[in-house]
């Protein structure tokens, strides 16, 4: 049996509400605070409270910091490697240290792309803050700790309009967040009009963790909790709730049925079919190669293969039709197995790089870095692509701790 979780975000998603909502399915706060205490932080302390929203009784966990509001900007500035140092340095297990430095690296990447700048000169400031720290840190232990296995969402509602952040007014929903969640093909279920209803902090970890975002799954379920953000909404709003299901499924390795789409070309523009690939991939195409063949009349010609969701068949079919010269598409269903997948990162003298880990059946069998980060790196520091693969390679090779497979026992994409 398979330990699963499901977050439904009634009023929206914080670090805070996640904690809350894993403290009111059983998770004991005294184990969490005890892993908490090693890293290097003061005068921070967590307070569960039954506080009502709406018509529930919900589960408040506030992080409180003592020293947040005299010195807001040193407080709350810290960068990538600092917060990656204070996580490796305190005693918890190496997933909890590797999950939680994934986070920071998702939020960081999400910055560094909104803003223009190299991952290493970004400094978190909302995000850098020790309740932040805190937060992320206390979910990823906390679902350690609770044994979750899979994790899913409900499909996410945004806020929309105007706020602030250190770096002045900002629009809702964030930059950072939308910066995260396209990152992940997230489904939105739209926006609502008011403040912010899902953080960075809440997307960051819906991005390391969810593995499907959908309806309720089918599970024996165990127990459910409620729990509250700081903000109460108005009446005629949904009250600012994230409400959390426990429970088991039938453990059983990930296969999905999917479509494959075929079609033929011999007279289209291949500067055109570049363009094309990078559409299929920002639409939501799986995976896209090209087959090159010899057509009829002695043409060269190539065979274009698409591999989709099979609900998402109508809107590639349009696409193909619009943007290539075939006049007919062939398309047929099969079922694929995919690895289960992590992400570790690694010091090297180019900076932080992302490794991208396969497991098979709890057996790492693959360790790659990221291309973009490396890519990066290479132009940042004028040197060649494969001499920032080659040590980020060294750098994964001679760590001294072994990253263990992620909860989820069933790979995910």
């Amino acid at each position: 049996m398979s330990r699963v979780i499901y977050f439904d975000p009634i009023g929206g998603a914080s670090g805070d509400m996640i904690l809350g909502s894993l403290l009111a399915v059983g998770l004991e706060l005294n184990p969490v605070l005890q892993g908490l205490n090693s890293l290097n932080l003061d005068n921070w302390s967590i307070t569960p409270t039954l506080v009502q929203r709406g018509c529930f009784q919900a589960l408040h966990a506030q992080v409180q910091c003592q020293d947040k509001a005299a010195h807001p900007p040193v407080h709350g500035s810290r960068n990538l490697s600092e917060i990656h140092s204070l996580i490796d340095q305190s005693s918890l297990p190496t997933p909890v240290k590797d999950r939680a430095k994934s986070v920071f690296l998702i939020l960081g990447q999400s910055e560094a792309t909104v803003h223009g700048l190299d991952l290493d000169k970004i400094h978190f400031h909302e995000v850098g803050a020790t309740d932040s720290i805190i937060d992320i840190v206390a979910v990823v232990f906390g679902l350690h700790l609770l044994n979750i296995e899979r994790v899913y969402c409900a499909p996410l509602t945004l806020g929309q309009g105007m706020g602030h952040s250190a770096h002045g007014p900002m629009p809702i929903p964030a930059p950072a967040v939308l910066e995260i969640l396209s990152r992940i093909n997230a489904p939105i279920a739209g926006a609502r009009q008011g403040p912010e209803r899902i953080t960075p902090t809440a997307a960051a970890l819906f991005a390391e963790y969810v593995e499907e975002f959908r309806e309720i799954p089918a599970m024996e379920l165990e127990r459910t909790g409620v729990s509250a953000g700081t903000r109460i909404n108005p009446a005629g709003s949904p009250p600012n709730v994230l409400r959390c299901f426990l429970g088991t499924q039938k453990l059983s390795s990930k296969t999905e049925s999917v479509r494959v789409v075929q079609c033929n070309l011999d007279d289209q523009n291949p500067e055109i079919i570049g363009a094309l690939s990078k559409k299929l991939f920002d639409e939501g195409c799986l995976d896209f190669f090209i087959t090159p063949t010899q057509r009829k009349k002695n043409r060269p010609g190539a065979i274009l293969n698409l591999l989709i969701e099979k609900d998402a068949y109508e809107r590639f079919e349009t696409i193909l039709f619009r943007e290539t010269s075939s006049f007919g598409l062939r398309y047929y269903d099969c079922h694929r197995s995919v690895l289960q997948r992590s992400t570790v990162p690694v010091q090297t003298q180019f900076g932080i790089i992302a490794m991208k880990l396969g497991w098979h059946r709890g057996e790492l069998v693959t360790a790659s870095p990221e291309f973009e980060d490396c890519q990066e790196a290479a132009r940042k520091h004028s040197t060649s692509l494969k001499d920032v693969y080659l040590a980020a390679q060294v750098a994964w090779s001679t760590r001294d701790d072994h990253p263990q497979p992620p909860r989820p026992e069933a790979a995910h994409d």
